[in-house]
């Protein structure tokens, strides 16, 4: 499974350098393409801090835990899946971004089922 989901990050970290490379080289100045940048920069502010926070923390207390990230899985998110939406194209977007969001929801159902819910009885 997790050659899968590294493969799926790699491919939605590329698409976000590509959008970041499309967002720079376009030509149109003005009021909206700064308003966009600064929504983009709040949304990437916020993952940034969580993970910066995560690590202060680790550095002081010995204790490598992932929950201490869940706060920044809105940002991650919707990073992971303009990435994925940006290197598909404007045709395929929506279809890849539906199909990710099921197959990740599954995949969620599957482990609560068969690991979580087993771990607990």
């Amino acid at each position: 499974v997790y050659p899968v989901l590294v493969l799926l990050s790699v491919l939605a970290g590329a698409g976000l350098v590509v959008a970041l490379f499309r967002a720079l080289r376009s030509e149109a100045l003005g009021p909206v393409r700064w308003a966009k940048a600064g929504e983009v920069l709040l949304v990437l502010v916020w993952p940034v801090l969580v993970a910066a926070s995560d690590v202060q923390y680790n550095l002081t207390f010995i204790q490598a835990q992932g929950r201490y990230l869940f706060p920044g899985l809105g940002g991650i998110g919707l990073f992971f899946m303009l990435g994925l939406s940006r290197l598909a194209g404007p045709r395929l977007s929506p279809l890849i971004l539906a199909l990710a969001t099921i197959l990740l929801a599954l995949f969620s159902a599957v482990l609560l089922k068969t690991v979580v819910i087993p771990a607990w009885k």
